[in-house]
């Protein structure tokens, strides 16, 4: 098993007529003036290959980690239907991002990495207010 590719985006769409992917918004950093925030949404979107010969369902572990704290794990079931790739796409309904540095998102098959995307977060002063005078 290998990833082909791997991203976290604001969204992931299947066209249900043609089965293409589209995605928006592909996340790649994250700035706040204050921790801990929320990301309301996002999508992890992967891509995986298996060898011709292996079995059709794999079960999968995506971990999401903040520096090295574990914010959620999502326990992913996939059946290839006799094909050799494979799509994941998991919605993530609401993330707290508790520190400033990095977030991981990496796939797993049981202690194998299959792939691993990362986003960078970073802290910014507060924002400036220009004063108006009436």
């Amino acid at each position: 098993m290998k990833c082909i590719l791997s991203f976290v985006a604001e969204g992931v769409i299947r066209d249900a007529t043609v089965n293409n992917i589209s995605a928006y918004n592909i996340l790649e950093r994250f700035s706040s003036p204050g921790f801990p925030f929320l990301i309301p949404k996002l999508f992890f979107f992967s891509l995986l290959e298996k060898e011709s010969e292996s079995e059709n369902k794999f079960s999968y572990n995506l971990v999401v980690k903040n520096n090295e704290q574990v914010l959620i794990e999502i326990p992913i079931e996939s059946d290839f239907q006799d094909k050799n790739r494979n799509r994941q796409i998991v919605e993530i309904g609401g993330l707290v991002v508790p520190y400033p540095g990095k977030i991981d998102f990496t796939l797993y098959e049981g202690s194998k990495i299959l792939c691993s995307y990362s986003i960078e977060i970073v802290k910014i002063g507060p924002p400036q207010v220009d004063k108006i005078e009436s």
